[in-house]
């Protein structure tokens, strides 16, 4: 989200400024109330989200450049202008990226209180650009666990680097994360309140040492953020084990990024997406492959299936362990194998609360580590 002013104005940096809003044209209330408005609607998007519309935006104005169009006739933008800028991605460009560039211009029109012209013409000019859109990729293969095997053996868990992707790797694998959801954007500066940090990681929940993770922020969840359960495993792949060598190895502090490793300076840097993946595509050394697949949470759910589990939201695993925990005493963590039970609809007794759901009952193949 935007924390400062100074975010949202970049957002809006390559605009003229007679097109900004004047505070006469304000209905007359408190100065007060308006600033609650601003800040109220430049944290309706997120930080990153913004940060693509500003990108976008760019592109909206180097399409007008080409175009010759007048800056008073840019924004706000006529339904003619929106229909000329998507049909310039006509055989280049999926429909849905299309789309994405026109939010970014959608949004200026919403930050700015002016009405926005995409109507039914821009709508079937959409869908001609989708049927014209160039032939996707095909579909990669998903992250499995003998590639969860293969990293860990390839790796070199001497350095502090290797042990911090290859913790990154299975807990994205075990707990079905997405790797913005663990890795910080940038590796000199974090931000707590949406990358995870070792204080994150909870005490074990189980006899064999299960743990959980909280994620502060999800694309699911957004801010309110979400918990992830890292039931123990068999072998290198164990989630508990490579995050305790992985904090070890980095002398890694409460407050430190989960994912984060000392440099050659004895700094902290926070692991980033860009930098995880070179080395586990082998682009920085060695010939690790396995990220050029698909991201780790549909490999794991297939690893799921494949050992005969039904899945069911391992996010609400906690809740499910919690269940038994209090009424059973103890069950092993959910992994992989269905029992001979069918579906039940099991009553989940909070505190305060009763939640009724759905699941299928299953158990870990590993009942001896959990």
């Amino acid at each position: 989200m935007l924390t400062t002013e100074a975010d949202a104005r970049t957002f809006l940096r390559s605009l003229p400024p007679s097109f900004q809003i004047a505070s006469e044209l304000l209905p007359t209330i408190s100065v007060a109330a308006q600033a609650r408005i601003d800040v109220a609607i430049q944290n309706a998007w997120a930080r990153s989200t913004m940060g693509k519309y500003d990108n976008n935006l760019a592109h909206f104005h180097a399409f007008c450049d080409t175009e010759s169009i007048p800056h008073h006739l840019r924004l706000p933008a006529s339904e003619f202008l929106l229909c000329a800028f998507a049909a310039s991605f006509a055989g280049t460009h999926a429909g849905s990226t299309v789309e994405n560039k026109l939010s970014a211009v959608r949004a200026w029109h919403i930050l700015n209180n002016r009405r926005y012209n995409g109507g039914l013409r821009l709508n079937y000019v959409l869908k001609g650009v989708e049927n014209l859109a160039p032939d996707s990729l095909p579909p990669r293969p998903p992250v499995t666990l003998d590639m969860i095997r293969f990293l860990a053996e390839n790796l070199d868990f001497t350095n502090s680097f290797d042990c911090c992707v290859f913790a990154a790797a299975v807990v994205a694998f075990w707990g079905q994360c997405r790797l913005g959801e663990l890795l910080s954007a940038t590796e000199r500066s974090f931000d707590p309140e949406v990358t995870p940090v070792v204080s994150h990681v909870g005490p074990s929940c189980t006899r064999g040492g299960s743990r959980t993770l909280h994620l502060p922020n999800t694309k699911t969840r957004g801010k309110k953020g979400d918990d992830v359960f890292l039931s123990r495993q068999r072998g290198a792949a164990d989630p508990v084990d490579a995050l305790n060598a992985h904090i070890a190895a980095n002398h890694l502090l409460p407050g430190d990024p989960l994912f984060s490793y000392r440099a050659r300076s004895g700094g902290i840097l926070a692991l980033t997406k860009r930098k995880f993946l070179a080395r586990c595509t082998g682009r920085s050394s060695g010939d690790i492959f396995w990220f050029q697949t698909r991201p780790a949470s549909p490999g794991n759910r297939m690893n799921f299936t494949l050992k005969g589990g039904e899945l069911i939201h391992v996010k609400s695993c906690v809740l499910l362990v919690k269940f038994f925990t209090w009424f059973v005493g103890e069950i092993p963590p959910l992994a992989a194998k269905t029992t001979s039970f069918p579906s039940e609809n099991w009553v989940v007794l909070g505190p305060k609360y009763c939640v009724k759901f759905t699941i299928s009952v299953v158990h870990s193949v590993n009942p001896s580590r959990s």
